[in-house]
């Protein structure tokens, strides 16, 4: 009970926008039937962080029994100019054409025409994805998080989902499990 109270504490007034991504997450709940919160550390700051990922943007496999034991998650979102040339710049994404972006638009528009929008306007859509793969050959598949620009079908990211703690070796020396 005294862990549950401190996680509880924790998340509900330690965590930026904890409450109000819970808060979005039940509005959409009755839309979208589900929603999802993503709790992950911020690397620039150092602390958790907390979002709302909408049902309709978290895909895994329908005949997993839980999302658990899904081979691949993938949460797809947008991102602007500046936070794709930050993680540029910061040698987290690998820099490729990223092509035209798309130009947000206003959720109801009454007109027909085409709204025109500064490049600051546009976003990227990008997806990531938990899986498991077999980058070393060694026949055992490790779980990582791609990374990837989904028009260009380019990979920006690939890093590790685990850790040297999370790998149970065998006694000849073969990796036997790893924890996701």
């Amino acid at each position: 009970n005294r862990v549950e109270n401190y996680l509880n504490y924790k998340l509900n007034n330690k965590i930026k926008n904890s409450a109000a991504h819970t808060r979005r997450l039940l509005f959409h709940l009755p839309a979208y039937g589900c929603g999802y919160k993503k709790l992950f550390l911020d690397v620039d700051s150092g602390q958790p962080r907390v979002i709302h990922i909408p049902g309709d943007s978290l895909i895994y496999d329908y005949w997993a029994e839980s999302i658990e034991d899904a081979p691949h998650i993938t949460h797809l979102y947008y991102l602007n100019y500046n936070e794709i040339e930050e993680n540029i710049r910061k040698g987290v994404f690998v820099d490729h054409d990223l092509g035209e972006g798309e130009a947000k638009k206003p959720e109801t528009t009454t007109s027909k025409e085409v709204i025109e929008s500064p490049s600051s306007d546009r976003s990227w859509f990008y997806g990531e994805q938990h899986r498991w793969l077999d980058l070393d050959h060694d026949g055992f598949e490790e779980p990582w998080i791609c990374t990837f620009h989904i028009p260009t079908k380019k990979i920006s990211r690939i890093r590790a989902a685990f850790r040297a703690e999370d790998v149970t070796m065998n006694e000849t020396g073969e990796i036997s499990k790893i924890k996701r």
